[in-house]
């Protein structure tokens, strides 16, 4: 089935960067061409979907609070997709309250590994060899392996003592093996050595407060906060930011195909000229395309341009979200989230929803999500977390008043440097073919840009500049 000849803008894949720079056009640059999105899942909005049961609950896939990019435009368009009055705003000292448990207790005070606590003698081998390290490069990606980014910015002892077994536990996988862009996911970039008024005075050294953690967060000094804001609806669920999106683009007459899946982009003078997918068995062809947004990754738009094949591919690791219910408060303190670091467990996050969300708080109960890597285990992950939240001491006596797992499509990459150099070599191959109307948008369309924040910046870069029509 041919669609019409108007010049077209296309995405495929509806992410949340995909709705909003579709968002962008409409609004604030006025574009004429038709808007079309292709999504292979029953479902718009990628990661920023809910979980939707019975009885009006309803759980995000784990936490996922918007960081604002301090770019006017874009935070500016987010914000005005529910309006300024119906979000809960988080800043300064209260930005992004995070924890660890490691060491048979739960840190409050920072998420990264406090060792204060140490002989007098430890410590000062792991400070001396952070000096000895103080000069060498603090940007991931000019190592090869992450073993040798973490010696390279702490030392081989607190290499080997801390963080080797840190990255074991969560990958299964020896950091000789990983790329440098794992230590993304874990909070392992700096460590607690010192109390307040001993890091005070090493923090005027860039080199060392790229290394050393302020042991308490809540008192880190105003001039070493980070600018923005965190960003969460006022009204639980991040899936409403997504249902108003969708709505706000409809009525820019934007088209949405679901559950869709692309059979072949055709490439004339360096452009796509036409791309076909089919949806629901129905075959579409789309022609005249002015400008191609691919959210679905390098390997795949590959194989549609017919580019170099490279056999390494990406393991995943399988993970699962398991929602629960508590009668009363997890043991957690003012945290939003909490990394777990106790050797032979699964949880790799909790989401403590109600510090960040009062509304979250339901008859049901306050809300807490276990993002739980699973790796090789095959029982119940309902049941494993459970047993694992009462190992650390995050429940207690608390009653569980609702529990489901779920389990994820594919589960979490696992950032093998041997993946990671493929996907280099797929981007450095698609770009020197210098497509003029292609572009890759979405997760690790950049090299190291992993989260939300990175890849929206990135992707509206990609915007062609109307700098004068910006409505800001």
């Amino acid at each position: 089935m041919p669609c019409n000849s108007d010049s077209k803008i296309v995405f495929v894949g509806a992410s949340m960067v995909s709705l909003m720079m579709a968002l962008h056009y409409k609004k604030n640059l006025d574009a004429q061409e038709k808007i079309i999105f292709i999504e292979k899942q029953d479902e718009l909005g990628g990661l920023y979907r809910s979980f939707k049961y019975e009885n009006d609950i309803v759980f995000d896939y784990g936490v996922h609070i918007y960081t604002e990019t301090t770019n006017p435009v874009i935070d500016k368009l987010f914000i005005d997709i529910l309006g300024e009055s119906e979000w809960e705003y988080m800043s300064e000292h209260r930005r992004d309250l995070s924890g660890t448990y490691y060491d048979n207790s739960l840190q409050q005070n920072t998420p990264f590994v406090d060792l204060r606590s140490l002989p007098q003698a430890q410590k000062e081998v792991y400070l001396d060899e952070i000096y000895a390290c103080s000069d060498n490069d603090l940007n991931p990606n000019s190592y090869k392996t992450l073993k040798d980014f973490l010696m390279a910015k702490f030392g081989n002892s607190l290499y080997q003592d801390i963080f080797k077994p840190i990255v074991i536990k969560h990958y299964k996988k020896d950091p000789e093996e990983l790329d440098p862009m794992a230590s993304h996911v874990i909070p392992i970039g700096r460590v607690v050595l010192h109390d307040e008024d001993e890091v005070v005075k090493l923090m005027g050294d860039e080199r060392l407060r790229g290394r050393i953690a302020f042991p308490e967060q809540l008192s880190l000094p105003p001039c070493y906060l980070r600018p923005g804001r965190l960003i969460y609806p006022k009204k639980f669920g991040m899936y409403k930011v997504i249902d108003k999106l969708v709505s706000d683009l409809k009525s820019y007459d934007v088209e949405f195909y679901t559950s869709a899946s692309v059979d072949s982009i055709k490439i004339k003078d360096d452009e796509c000229n036409e791309l076909s997918f089919d949806c629901n068995g129905v075959q579409y062809s789309l022609e005249n395309i002015k400008q191609l947004y691919w959210n679905g990754g390098y390997p795949l738009l590959a194989k549609y341009l017919g580019l170099n094949n490279y056999s390494s591919r990406p393991e995943f690791i399988k993970s699962a979200f398991v929602n629960i219910f508590l009668d009363k408060q997890a043991n957690v303190g003012e945290l939003y989230y909490l990394y777990n670091f106790k050797p032979d467990t699964h949880i790799f996050r909790v989401v403590n929803y109600f510090n960040y969300s009062p509304d979250s708080i339901t008859e049901n109960g306050y809300a807490i999500c276990a993002t739980t890597w699973l790796h090789d285990y095959d029982g119940d992950p309902a049941e494993l977390v459970l047993k694992e939240l009462r190992e650390l001491g995050i429940i207690t006596d608390h009653k569980v008043n609702f529990i489901k797992s779920e389990s994820t499509e594919r589960g979490f990459p696992n950032l093998t440097a041997d993946f990671v150099a493929a996907l280099d070599s797929y981007r450095d191959d698609f770009r020197n073919q210098e497509f003029k109307n292609i572009k890759v948008i979405g997760m690790l369309a950049e090299k190291g840009h992993f989260y939300l924040t990175e890849a929206l910046e990135y992707a509206f870069s990609l915007v062609p500049a109307c700098a004068s029509k910006l409505r800001l």
